[in-house]
């Protein structure tokens, strides 16, 4: 007996203690197997690239799409409060702000109105150059006038000028942007918007052929809730702009505010969905027609509404199921390539693989060369892909768009896509490298020597 135990202690004194191999071993046999194997690694790659350039490009078309669509509103907002303030200095009164502290709060509007100001003199003093004997007079007028504006007993009236000038640009700006964005919706949402408005007209009118109002009220109850928010929007807003609200206004915002909450007290399911209906074609396809007053309201107060601009709440919400199904697919597509290519890669290097057994590499040292392998490729194709996706939707909105496209640039909201495409493309990448990479690591060597190549 104790023999044999002191023969066991011997052989297991004789094998010793296995080796395991470290991780940058690991790294650099995969670096040689994508060396060896370059142009079907390419082939793996370019999956990758493409599924992640093509969610790259959703992304980012709807980061630009949202940010167009809510902070050129936000900018037309601020210039009110702003042209608000300077107005109530300049009339002066108990609660008006002082001009000095006017002056040093807006002292960046206030030097854009004076390089503006000078800019306008030093064109007119150029076209003085050339002019006659009565167009010269003219434009001394014109210049003195200039230069009288610049004086610093007038500028509040510089700032008042120049805030209204800077409004009128974006009210421009904001009209042609609102103008694409219609027309680039209402290709996709124009005709369901009609046809569901006409169902709903319909079962309000209680035609023969209508679709009972219970059946509708459940189909299109997530279309209901968001309408009766709207209104509820529309409400809460009148009531935080009320205090502020100048006194010869507060008579029309009580009189809205009333009529709002009296509609949503009154008003059915069906009546809330039909009227918010109503307000999104409107948007779309405008009309000649008169709407309700109730239509007028929410159309005015969509108009005016503060955007959120989130990214988590209108980057998801301007992604139409479209765009949301065809990521899905680019990713699935993506997956299973990977997962193929790992396998082909595996059928591949059966001797290589007995070879590494044969010679000591544990299970889990062939396991980390192939997910090292996948997870190379898809580092590397993931941030080609993101660079891909974002040139070309980004040129594409610029050329739609136009210069407002560099202006409203969301670069947070563009970096958190590319993030989020570097999560997914690396995370895809390995998870599709396990089983291929685990099936590896059970094969027994004898038998993995035996395939032939």
């Amino acid at each position: 007996m104790n023999d044999a135990r002191s023969s066991a202690k011997n052989a297991q004194a004789r094998i010793g203690k296995q080796i395991r191999l470290p991780w940058s071993k690991a790294f650099e046999i995969a670096m040689k197997s994508i060396r060896v194997r370059f142009w079907r690694s390419m082939i793996t790659m370019s999956s990758i690239i493409l599924a992640i350039a093509f969610l790259m490009s959703i992304w980012t078309s709807t980061a630009i799409t949202s940010a167009l669509a809510t902070r050129p509103q936000r900018d037309i907002a601020a210039v009110k409060l702003r042209l608000r303030e300077a107005e109530a200095a300049l009339k002066g009164g108990p609660d008006a702000p002082r001009k000095e502290d006017l002056d040093r709060r807006y002292a960046d509007d206030l030097r854009a109105a004076r390089r503006r100001k000078r800019r306008d003199i030093a064109e007119k003093e150029d076209a003085l150059k050339s002019a006659g004997t009565d167009e010269r007079k003219k434009l001394d007028a014109e210049i003195q006038k200039l230069k009288g504006e610049l004086e610093p007993a007038k500028q509040t009236e510089l700032l008042i000028e120049y805030l209204k000038a800077e409004k009128r640009r974006l009210d421009d700006t904001k009209g042609e942007i609102d103008r694409i964005l219609q027309q680039e919706r209402a290709a996709s949402d124009l005709d369901a918007i009609k046809e569901k408005l006409a169902i709903v007209e319909d079962a309000l009118r209680g035609g023969q052929a209508t679709t009972p109002n219970s059946e509708l009220e459940r189909r299109y109850a997530r279309d209901i809730a968001a309408a009766r928010t709207r209104v509820e929007n529309a409400i809460s807003r009148r009531q935080q702009a009320l205090p502020r609200t100048p006194a010869g206004e507060k008579h029309k915002l009580e009189t809205e505010l009333g009529t709002l909450r009296a509609y949503l007290a009154r008003a059915r399911e069906l009546e809330l969905l039909c009227d918010s209906l109503r307000v999104e074609l409107a948007e779309l396809e405008p009309t000649e027609s008169a709407p309700t007053p109730i239509v007028t309201l929410l159309q005015l107060d969509r108009a005016g509404a503060e955007p959120s601009g989130g990214f988590a709440t209108d980057f998801l919400h301007r992604m139409t199921p479209t765009d949301k199904w065809l990521a899905v697919l680019a990713l699935l597509v993506c997956f299973v390539g990977i997962i193929n290519a790992m396998f082909m890669t595996v059928q591949e290097r059966f001797r290589e693989i007995g070879t590494m057994k044969c010679l000591g590499a544990l299970d889990a040292f062939i396991v980390k060369i192939f997910l090292i392998e996948s997870a190379v490729l898809g580092f590397v194709g993931t941030l080609f892909g993101i660079v891909v996706g974002l040139l070309l939707s980004a040129l594409r909105q610029l050329v739609v768009y136009g210069i407002p496209t560099l202006t409203y640039f969301p670069g947070l909201n563009i970096l958190i896509a590319a993030f989020l495409s570097a999560v997914v493309g690396l995370v895809l990448s390995t998870l599709a490298a396990i089983f291929p990479a685990q099936k590896a690591a059970r094969m027994q060597p004898v038998e993995a020597m035996r395939i032939e190549e």
